[in-house]
């Protein structure tokens, strides 16, 4: 648990955001992929919204369309709760 006032570093708000949301469910592997490179793009960005699968690495596996095909059409709402949990993490 975080103490008031302690800083983060853009690596553990990521891996503290990641596994609030992990708690939640179960995914699969193909998932768990993406979630990697989402977790990537977190520690650089802060934040992910689709209009950033159209790069790297996101693009090289398939862009919004693969990335939502592989979390069943609910990639949006996924990345809401993700990039809510950055907020509280």
């Amino acid at each position: 648990m975080r103490r008031k006032g302690e800083l983060l570093s853009a690596e553990q708000r990521v891996d503290r955001a990641m596994s609030k949301v992990k708690e939640s469910r179960k995914f699969t592997p193909e998932q768990e992929n993406w979630l990697q490179y989402i977790g990537d793009h977190l520690v650089r960005n802060l934040v992910v919204d689709e209009p950033d699968f159209k790069f790297i690495p996101f693009s090289r596996h398939g862009g919004w369309e693969k990335a939502n095909l592989v979390f069943g059409g609910k990639l949006a709402p996924l990345l809401e709760t993700i990039n809510v949990a950055m907020v509280t993490a």
